[in-house]
């Protein structure tokens, strides 16, 4: 079970990280 909560986090944070870059590269 823990190691499902983690891959959840680990791809929560993988769509903000890539959002975040995308919004970089339109600036």
């Amino acid at each position: 079970m823990h190691y499902v909560g983690s891959g959840s986090s680990n791809s929560v944070g993988n769509v903000l990280a890539r959002a975040f870059l995308d919004s970089s590269l339109e600036l």
